[in-house]
Formats: C-alpha cells, sequence, structure tokens
C-alpha cells in the first residue's frame, strides 16, 4: 500500500494491509481509546536498524513525536527517529511457526524484524 501526506508526497511510513490489520487487532485488545503503537529506532552497526514497537498512550506524545491515525491505526512515530523512517513500508508475516513486523526500509543496509516482545501480551 503506497500511502500518501496530504501534500502529495510519499508519507513517512506505509503499512501493508496485513499490518494495518494486525495492529488495529492488538490495540482492540487493549480495549483503551487512548493506546497507540509506539515506533522507535535504534542504529545497529553500519546502518542497520533495530525497530522497537511498544505501546503508548497517545496523551502522552512528546514534543517532536508524530501520531499518525489512519483507518482505526494509531501509530506513534518517535521524533528522534524520522530521519531512518522515511520511506519505510511496515508489513506483517505470519506462519506456522513465526509472526513478525517486517521493515522494507531503503535508508538501512541491514533487515531486522522485530518480534513482539512475550509482555506485549498479543
Amino acid at each position: 500500500r503506497n500511502q500518501m501526506n496530504k501534500g502529495g508526497q510519499k508519507a513517512l511510513v506505509a503499512l501493508s494491509q496485513r499490518a494495518s490489520t494486525r495492529i488495529k487487532y492488538i490495540l482492540s485488545r487493549k480495549n483503551d481509546p487512548e493506546m497507540a503503537i509506539r515506533l522507535s529506532v535504534e542504529r545497529k552497526g553500519c546502518m542497520g536498524l533495530k525497530y522497537n514497537l511498544d505501546f503508548a498512550n497517545v496523551n502522552e506524545k512528546a514534543k517532536l513525536d508524530e501520531l499518525i491515525e489512519e483507518d482505526g491505526v494509531r501509530l506513534l512515530i518517535d521524533g528522534r527517529s524520522f530521519m531512518y523512517l522515511i520511506g519505510t513500508n511496515i508489513d506483517y508475516s505470519e506462519d506456522e511457526i513465526n509472526a513478525q513486523f517486517v521493515f522494507n526500509n531503503p535508508n538501512a543496509t541491514v533487515v531486522v524484524f522485530y518480534f513482539l516482545s512475550p509482555s506485549a501480551n498479543v
């Protein structure tokens, strides 16, 4: 899914239908209308990136953070991570053994998969 912002430029991040559906499901289990998924990035090695997903309350949004809301998905982007996320496509993959969010980021040379932490209870 190629999302665009209102100015016609490419969105900071784009979610596939599978990723969007999974995030909506995860948020629905929290049963809190103020809950969002927070996305942040850590640099690992030579432009390898580690993606962190966690729960966050939209009322605790930091000054430089950006809240993206679309079709029931609330994604809170860490303000310090913007430069690493431009043009990133987020997908969700699931098979008999693994379930993971997959980040296709043109700014990274190493792709890191993210598994939800056991404390996420999803």
